[in-house]
């Protein structure tokens, strides 16, 4: 295998002739010879190096117009690649600007779909958290009105008289009218919830009237006048207007009073 001392130096030897300087013309003045996959890359360095040129020098210009010419094209080159590897560097910088843009936009996705993802966790939990407690107050509330319909209560309602019969149907009046105040497709107010929104004017009477109006008493006229078909819909411990005046289509529910 050739080394690169032997074919520079044939390669200067034969431009000093001058005789044109080729892998063909190398590899003849080799002793051993050689490969042109093993000459070439020491040639080619050779000729980068002396900036050889075969046709300006052929030509036997004088010695200073060679080098000249020599000089202008190797400067040319030198401009030309300078040039190409400009433009390869901006390519290469608008490349890396799309690709870092591109990743911006890809963590900020991957980003909003973590706290999306984080939010519906966060919004299941709190659903069953709502539907356990839901579940817990029907049952707390049909144990509490089985045990008032089985037992009497441990306030006992007064004896029915025309006074409080009057009152508590002003009551019932009243509690409808805020149960057709909730909007349509509503599923109603628990007792409890019922008695937070009584109105001010009902309590005041019923202190001055000598009626007590708790949750144990309203439970039971409301349960009454569900169980008489008049007023109120009872569902799952929810009280609902047994109808609306604009609901046309929906279900009239009639018992034959007493």
């Amino acid at each position: 295998m050739p080394t690169q001392h032997q074919v520079w130096s044939i390669a200067d030897s034969l431009r000093d002739k001058p005789e044109r300087v080729s892998l063909r013309t190398v590899r003849a003045a080799l002793p051993r010879g050689g490969s042109y996959r093993d000459i070439g890359p020491h040639l080619a360095a050779w000729k980068a190096q002396r900036s050889y040129q075969p046709r300006i020098e052929l030509a036997v210009l004088p010695e200073h117009m060679q080098t000249e010419m020599a000089r202008a094209a190797a400067n040319l080159w030198e401009a030309a690649m300078q040039q190409a590897t400009r433009l390869l560097n901006a390519e290469r910088e608008q490349l890396s600007a799309v690709a870092a843009v591109d990743r911006e936009l890809r963590d900020e996705a991957l980003a909003s779909a973590d706290v999306l993802s984080a939010q519906v966790e966060s919004l299941k939990a709190e659903i069953s958290r709502l539907t356990n407690e839901l579940e817990q107050s029907r049952s707390q509330s049909n144990g509490l009105l089985e045990k008032l319909m089985a037992t009497r209560p441990a306030t006992p309602v007064k004896p029915d008289s025309s006074r409080s019969e009057v009152f508590w149907e002003d009551v019932l009046d009243r509690v409808l009218e805020m149960l057709l105040a909730e909007p349509v497709g509503s599923r109603g107010l628990i007792c409890g919830q019922i008695l937070k929104r009584m109105p001010a004017d009902i309590l005041e009477r019923a202190e001055r009237e000598g009626e007590v109006v708790n949750q144990e008493n309203l439970m039971i006229r409301l349960h009454r006048s569900f169980a008489q078909g008049r007023r109120f819909v009872r569902e799952v411990g929810h009280y609902r207007p047994l109808s609306r005046p604009s609901d046309q289509d929906e279900t009239q529910i009639r018992v034959n009073p007493e």
